[in-house]
C-alpha cells in the first residue's frame, strides 16, 4: 500500500516539473508589421557597417622599373660633365586619394667613364606628388621629395679621388599611357635635382626615366 501510494506521489510530483516547460515552449513572441520592418532595417544597417569600405580600401601599391638616361655636372676645371645611363626600381602608393601618392626609389648608375675619369653614382629617393587623367588612358603626374646621393669620382692616372654623400632635392614632371586591358602603364618622367648642401664636384643632374609600371 505504501509503495503504491509513493509511485503515485512520483508520478505526481513528475507531470507538475512537465507542465511548466511545455508552457514555456509553447509560447510564442508576436510582433507587428511595422516593428518587423524596423527590426529588418537594423539588421541591414549592422551588415551595411560591418561591410562598408575603409580608407585603407582605396590604397593601390605600384611598382615600377625605369631606365635612365642623365646628365651630370661635374665642377669646372676638375672633369667633363657626364651623360650616362643606369636603372632604377620603385615602389609607390597612392595616399588615401586617387589623386595624391608617395613613392620610393632606388636608382644605381654604375660606374660611367668619360677621358680618364670614372663616375660611380647611387642614389635613394623619396617623393609625394600629385596625379590627374588628360583622357581615359593618359595619366600626367609631378612630385618633389629629397634625394640621397652617393657620388664618387676618380681618375687612375692622376691619382684623383673623390666621394661625397649629399641631399638633393629632386622635382619631376611624367606623363604615363595604360596598355589596353592591363594594368600596365608605360611612360616618361624628366626630373631635375639640385643639391641642398654646396658640393666642390658634384653640381646636381638632370634625367629622363622610360618608366614601366604595374597597379596593384
Amino acid at each position: 500500500m505504501i509503495k503504491t501510494f509513493l509511485t503515485l506521489l512520483s508520478i505526481l510530483l513528475f507531470l507538475s516539473f512537465l507542465q511548466p516547460a511545455a508552457a514555456q515552449t509553447s509560447e510564442t513572441e508576436e510582433y507587428s508589421y511595422e516593428e518587423l520592418l524596423d527590426k529588418i532595417k537594423t539588421k541591414q544597417k549592422k551588415y551595411i557597417k560591418s561591410t562598408a569600405s575603409t580608407p585603407w580600401d582605396q590604397i593601390y601599391l605600384y611598382p615600377s622599373f625605369a631606365i635612365i638616361q642623365a646628365y651630370t655636372k661635374i665642377s669646372d676645371g676638375i672633369s667633363p660633365n657626364f651623360y650616362h645611363s643606369g636603372l632604377q626600381i620603385s615602389l609607390g602608393m597612392d595616399l588615401f586619394s586617387e589623386h595624391w601618392f608617395s613613392e620610393t626609389a632606388f636608382r644605381n648608375f654604375g660606374a660611367s667613364k668619360t677621358e680618364t675619369k670614372e663616375l660611380f653614382l647611387k642614389e635613394l629617393d623619396f617623393k609625394i606628388g600629385h596625379k590627374n587623367y588628360l583622357s581615359d588612358q593618359i595619366e600626367y603626374r609631378f612630385s618633389l621629395g629629397v634625394s640621397t646621393r652617393t657620388i664618387r669620382l676618380s681618375d687612375e692616372t692622376t691619382g684623383f679621388h673623390q666621394e661625397s654623400k649629399n641631399p638633393a632635392l629632386i622635382s619631376s614632371v611624367g606623363i604615363l599611357s595604360t596598355l589596353p586591358n592591363s594594368p600596365i602603364l608605360l611612360g616618361l618622367e624628366f626630373n631635375y635635382r639640385s643639391l641642398l648642401v654646396a658640393n666642390e664636384f658634384d653640381k646636381g643632374s638632370m634625367g629622363l626615366n622610360f618608366i614601366f609600371m604595374g597597379y596593384f
